[in-house]
């Protein structure tokens, strides 16, 4: 499983790199498209490390059900199913919200290509 942590880590941290060179050439872009587009990516780099902070937890919650019972002790329970409903959620939500993203900047990058061609 770690290998599959640093793999997304890695992921995480250059979509970041990416996003905050972005940030920086669209300041002297003055694009509010570009801008609108990278506050709602900030968003979604947040919720995305909602879902993983939720990932983290229960596979850390896993482990130790996994060394319970190695030591013949009984897990129980221990949350698991509330932190599973809790990451399916929260995964929902964000791709609810990418969906919607997405078409936000679509219709205004659209917009914008429709009022160009009418000037």
């Amino acid at each position: 499983m770690s290998e599959i942590n640093s793999y997304t880590f890695s992921f995480v941290q250059n979509v970041q790199s990416q996003r905050q060179n972005e940030a920086q050439a669209a300041k002297g872009n003055g694009s509010y498209l570009m801008a609108l587009a990278l506050m709602l990516g900030e968003i979604a780099d947040k919720m995305l490390d909602r879902v993983m902070d939720l990932a983290g937890d229960l596979d850390n919650l896993q482990d130790k059900k996994a060394e319970m019972k190695n030591d013949k002790k009984d897990p129980g329970g221990m949350g698991e199913n509330k932190l599973t409903a809790e990451l399916q959620a929260q995964t929902q939500i964000m791709n609810m919200f990418m969906q919607a993203m997405t078409t936000v900047i679509k219709s205004v990058g659209e917009a914008n290509k429709d009022v160009a061609r009418k000037q």
